[in-house]
């Protein structure tokens, strides 16, 4: 993601300004002089570059919001959910939310935590509970009749275990503990 417009252009104003200078310096100028400006070009060059990790950084987090609320909202559908096809309709929405979502972590993890193992075991976990929540689909739509209303609390009770289990990992890794 490139970084925001201001400062790119803030960035290419301090480049132009670099080369006025560089350009107004006899080239029998001392080495002190040129190795400002080479010291200079550097500290752009590292300023740039700490702007597109900062929006790239950006870029993630949004992305993260984003699916959560998508987990959230899909959630909700599967709590207001009136009838049984309404509700694995959107038990199936949800769950593919959780795997995108569970595939971004897993993406997050591999390149940036430090107990990377302990925070992959934690998403094995996490991969579990999402695939009991499947199962306690399957189990819904293999029930006839009223039947389906009592699997359906353990259901809702898998998926809040999942949710809290996210939320756990994510204030982990977030907070940068070592424990997972």
């Amino acid at each position: 993601m490139a970084p925001s417009a201001m400062a790119e252009e803030l960035l290419e104003e301090l480049g132009r300004r670099i080369d006025v200078l560089a350009a107004t310096q006899p080239a029998d100028t001392g080495v002190g002089i040129q190795g400002r400006i080479a010291g200079l070009r550097k500290l752009k060059a590292s300023a740039r570059a700490a702007a597109h990790d900062a929006a790239a950084s950006i870029e993630q987090k949004v992305l993260e919001v984003e699916i959560r609320v998508k987990i959230a909202e899909q959630a909700a559908a599967v709590e207001l959910a009136e009838d049984k096809e309404e509700f694995l309709d959107a038990l199936v929405e949800e769950l593919h939310s959780w795997d995108v979502y569970l595939e971004r972590l897993q993406v997050k993890v591999a390149t940036t935590a430090d107990r990377r193992d302990q925070a992959e075991g934690a998403i094995r976990q996490l991969r579990r509970h999402r695939n009991a929540l499947g199962a306690g689909m399957a189990e819904v739509a293999s029930t006839s009749g009223e039947a389906w209303y009592e699997v359906r609390e353990h259901v809702k009770a898998a998926r809040t275990e999942l949710e809290s289990r996210a939320a756990e990992l994510e204030a982990t890794l977030h907070d940068g503990r070592a424990g997972i």
